[in-house]
């Protein structure tokens, strides 16, 4: 075999045992002991910062490399690809820090990255749903107020307890109601 074929092959291959450990990592980060003031606050784990770290300092590490030590696929185009892909890392750190939903008997507040802070109340929800190809739970308002609750969160378990227990099961979507139970037992949402 020619060493292009050995280098392809480690490269396949180290990615795909790198992917499921990584997953499994930001899964295991999620569901640590946690504080009985941490209880009523959803936020990201410390995984989801190494994550959106490595992203952007191997991103932009890339492409400073790449025009540093040029070569005949260097452009402006890859320049701006990995600038990009380090944005997204930078997203994620942003999100770790600025995006913390705070629990209560009477409803959630919550904070965005790049929107301002909101408020609803659980008798005021019209509508929980789960989106499966977006892995979040959407709540919203009469108001029109929604909020988007990451399976990513810290904090799940007791979320999907008090939406079950406080919003009227009417307003949930009947295929979210399993997902809430399994979430609100500690099993992974489905």
């Amino acid at each position: 075999m020619s060493q292009l074929s050995w280098v392809s092959i480690i490269q396949w291959t180290s990615m795909a045992l790198l992917i499921p450990i990584t997953l499994r990592w930001l899964a295991k980060g999620r569901m640590r002991e946690r504080t009985a003031e941490e209880s009523k606050l959803l936020r990201l784990p410390k995984a989801v910062l190494v994550v959106g770290l490595v992203c952007f300092l191997g991103f932009t590490a890339l492409a400073v490399v790449s025009n540093i030590f040029s070569n005949q696929t260097t452009t402006w185009r890859t320049t701006v690809g990995f600038l990009s892909f380090a944005l997204l890392g930078l997203y994620l750190v942003a999100g770790y820090f600025l995006e913390r939903h705070e629990m209560s008997e009477h409803g959630l507040t919550f904070r965005r990255v790049f929107r301002k802070q909101g408020h609803l109340n659980w008798v005021e929800v019209c509508s929980v749903r789960y989106s499966r190809n977006m892995n979040y739970f959407r709540l919203e308002t009469h108001m029109g107020s929604v909020a988007r609750i990451s399976i990513l969160f810290m904090g799940l378990p007791e979320f999907a307890k008090l939406v079950l227990a406080s919003v009227p099961h009417e307003m949930i979507e009947p295929g979210t109601v399993p997902v809430l139970e399994a979430v609100a037992n500690c099993s992974p949402a489905q």
